[in-house]
């Protein structure tokens, strides 16, 4: 296993960027692109991130 874990770092598949990074880097470069669909409702990248934010802050306060 420990070879198998070496050999994808050194190839730099591992390790992967955080999710929270991955949004803000699309958030830089494309804040305005739409990142999800939802029947009616569209999102943008910086849209979508707001309320990642917001929801974050809510489990921040509640302790979470």
């Amino acid at each position: 296993m420990d070879e198998r874990v070496a050999r994808h770092e050194s190839a730099g598949e591992w390790p992967t960027p955080a999710v929270s990074e991955l949004l803000a880097e699309r958030v830089r470069a494309s804040p305005a692109a739409v990142f999800l669909v939802d029947g009616a409702e569209r999102l943008t990248f910086a849209e979508f991130a707001r309320r990642v934010d917001a929801v974050a802050a809510g489990l921040r306060g509640l302790g979470i």
